[in-house]
């Protein structure tokens, strides 16, 4: 429990900056903020980026490793 203001702390850190960056900053368009909304995207959907991309890693390692083993 005495941690719990830590995270308390840190969500308040977090909105706050939001809020005056968003005020702040100016919105990119065009073809050069393709790449910002994409790691936008993955700052959103984080957890099912995770969980999306291991099981495709694991399998290449074991297919690398199948192969090798072939060898």
């Amino acid at each position: 429990l005495p941690w719990f203001a830590w995270c308390l702390f840190g969500a308040s850190i977090r909105t706050m900056s939001a809020r005056s960056l968003s005020r702040r900053l100016p919105t990119p368009a065009g073809p050069a903020a393709i790449p910002l909304r994409a790691l936008a995207f993955l700052g959103r959907h984080s957890l099912a980026f995770y969980l999306a991309h291991l099981p495709a890693l694991y399998g290449l390692g074991w297919l690398v490793s199948r192969a090798l083993a072939s060898r």
